[in-house]
C-alpha cells in the first residue's frame, strides 16, 4: 500500500527524497524461516517461571468475575507450573514486606537527610549569628574609638583655642 498520498493533516503532503523509507532497505533483507523454536533447549525458568505464574494468576483472578472459571484457572495453572494458591499468597505478603521494608528505609534515609540539612543549617545560622554579633562588638569597639579620638581633638581644639585667645590678649595688652 502506498502512504505517500495520504493526507494526515491540513497541509498538502510534501515528498523529499532525502526521507528513509522502509521499502528501500527490505528488498535486501533475507526472507524469514518458515518457523522458529527461541525456546529450544530452554529447560527451566527459575524465578521467572514463579513471577510468570503469579502475574497471570494474579491477572486472570481478578479479570473474570465467574468464581467457578477462576478455580478452574487456579487449577490449570497449579497443575501446568506446580505452584501452589497458597504459596502465591505468601509470595504476595513477602513482597509487600520487603516493599514495605525498602519504604521504610527510604523513609529513614530522607528523615536523616532531612536532620542532617537542618542541623547543618542551624549550625551555619549559629555561626551567622556570631559573626554579626562580632561585628557588632568590633563596630562599637570602633565607634568607641573615634568618640574617643573626638574628645581628644575637641580637648586639644579648646586649649588651642585658649592658647590663641590668650596670645591674642597679650598682643592686645602690648598694642595698647
Amino acid at each position: 500500500m502506498d502512504f505517500s498520498g495520504i493526507k494526515l493533516g491540513v497541509k498538502a503532503v510534501k515528498t523529499d527524497s532525502r526521507t528513509l523509507q522502509l521499502a528501500r532497505y527490505m528488498k535486501a533483507l533475507p526472507a524469514p524461516p518458515p518457523a522458529v523454536d527461541y525456546l529450544k533447549g530452554q529447560t527451566s525458568w527459575g524465578m521467572m517461571a514463579c513471577f510468570t505464574a503469579i502475574l497471570n494468576l494474579v491477572l486472570v483472578s481478578r479479570a473474570i468475575p465467574s468464581r467457578g472459571a477462576r478455580c478452574f484457572l487456579i487449577a490449570a495453572n497449579t497443575a501446568i507450573d506446580g505452584i501452589n494458591p497458597a504459596d502465591i499468597n505468601k509470595a504476595f505478603e513477602d513482597a509487600k514486606t520487603h516493599l514495605s521494608n525498602k519504604v521504610d528505609g527510604v523513609k529513614q534515609a530522607l528523615a536523616q537527610r532531612i536532620t542532617s540539612e537542618v542541623d547543618y543549617n542551624n549550625q551555619k545560622s549559629d555561626e551567622l549569628l556570631a559573626q554579626g554579633k562580632k561585628m557588632k562588638e568590633d563596630a562599637f569597639a570602633t565607634l568607641q574609638n573615634i568618640q574617643t579620638q573626638q574628645h581628644k581633638l575637641e580637648v586639644a581644639a579648646a586649649q588651642r583655642l585658649s592658647e590663641i585667645t590668650q596670645k591674642q590678649a597679650e598682643y592686645t595688652s602690648l598694642l595698647n
